[in-house]
């Protein structure tokens, strides 16, 4: 969010700073230099969070229901090697809702959707 922000400041600046030097200078050419990256930069992330956000909602659904078949296979129980896999599954699972809350709560926040919070570890 504050990468896009400021982009969008330094964009502004920058036709500003164009705008008002009526001459092909250097600063003229630093203005374009830096309207050219900040629109790239605006035009490469910009579509990014609508793709990590559905990336993540897919990510939780997941969550979701390797929770649930866990729940299951921990009530019909199993020989210990099964055992063993749904532990090394848990450790997997929860793993990742821990980076992806941090994530939320780092300057990343606005790729990851606020859902991923309510999430609670599996135990």
């Amino acid at each position: 969010m504050a990468i896009l922000l400021v982009s969008a400041a330094l964009l502004a600046v920058s036709v500003c700073v164009v705008c008002v030097s009526k001459e092909c200078g250097a600063v003229w050419f630093c203005g374009m230099f830096l309207i050219a990256l900040s629109a790239l930069i605006l035009l490469v992330l910009g579509p990014m969070i609508p793709a990590c956000l559905h990336t993540t909602r897919l990510e939780i659904a997941a969550f979701n229901s390797t929770k649930t078949t866990i729940a299951i296979a921990r009530d019909a129980g199993g020989p210990g090697l099964e055992a063993a896999a749904i532990q090394l599954k848990i450790i997997e699972q929860n793993q990742w809702l821990a980076k992806t809350q941090k994530a939320n709560m780092s300057m990343f926040g606005l790729w990851v959707p606020d859902e991923v919070m309510k999430l609670k570890p599996i135990k």
